[in-house]
Formats: structure tokens, C-alpha cells, sequence
């Protein structure tokens, strides 16, 4: 099982902690490869988001933290969203 956690590592506002974004599973051959490809929510529940006191979801400016493997040993990088917070859609609800 390969599993996507997106964390916020200097986001501008009070974004939760770890997320799991995506997950996949493959059963490998000794020594065989494969490509799985993991994607983070578009709609309305996106990993680098956050949610106001009314319920809004709104996309969270800031440094995150994509860990992508299993919880011992996981591949990481960092990524930047720029500008300001920005609501997802006022029909976004928590």
C-alpha cells in the first residue's frame, strides 16, 4: 500500500495537521517496477485547505510537506502555494 500525506509546514493560517490525500495498492514481482500515480483533490475537499468558523473551505497560502510511501520510510518534498487564501467554492461546505 502506498500512501499521500500532505502537511502543512508554514502555512499562513491554522491549516490542519497531516493529510491523506490519496492511497494505492500493487502487488510486485522481486525486482519488477511499476508507476502509480496519486492525486490530490481538485474538488472541494483539497488537501491544502482549511475551513473558516462558518464551514467555507478556503485554499490555505503557504509551505506543505508531500510524503508519498509507506509511514516508516516515505518520500518527501516540499511545495509552496503563493498569494493569498483564497475561497474553493462558497458551496464548499466542511
Amino acid at each position: 500500500v502506498v500512501l499521500g500525506f500532505v502537511t502543512p509546514t508554514g502555512a499562513t493560517v491554522a491549516a490542519s495537521g497531516r493529510a491523506l490525500f490519496d492511497f494505492g495498492r500493487v502487488s510486485l514481482a522481486t525486482n519488477a517496477s511499476t508507476v502509480l500515480t496519486l492525486r490530490m483533490d481538485t474538488g472541494c475537499k483539497q488537501a491544502v485547505s482549511y475551513v473558516d468558523g462558518n464551514g467555507v473551505r478556503w485554499l490555505a497560502a503557504g509551505t506543505y510537506t508531500v510524503a508519498v510511501g509507506d509511514l516508516l520510510s516515505p518520500a518527501s518534498h516540499e511545495l509552496t502555494v503563493t498569494g493569498s487564501s483564497a475561497m474553493i467554492d462558497p458551496h464548499c461546505k466542511a
